[in-house]
């Protein structure tokens, strides 16, 4: 598993609309390059996308600009669940 380094900031979105829910996290560039520390044991982002999609929804993640990392999931909302 990556032990993930040290990261000088993170911001949460968290978006309500009326069909979906976001969650956006950004790390901004790491202060060290991470370690290895053995086996994840399954967790971390493939536990997350099945997670996500078990749910209907869709993840993205990746490196963005400026050296930090962005993971975003959408889910959404069944019929029915929302009123108006």
């Amino acid at each position: 598993m990556n032990q993930g380094p040290p990261f000088p900031h993170v911001r949460l979105s968290l978006t309500f609309a009326l069909r979906t829910v976001s969650l956006t996290v950004h790390n901004g560039r790491p202060l060290q390059r991470p370690v290895c520390v053995g086996d994840s044991g399954g967790l971390g982002l493939r536990s997350m996308r099945g997670a996500v999609h078990a749910v209907g929804g869709r993840l993205a993640a990746g490196p963005s600009e400026g050296g930090g990392y962005r993971t975003a999931a959408v889910i959404e909302l069944p019929v029915g669940s929302v009123t108006e």
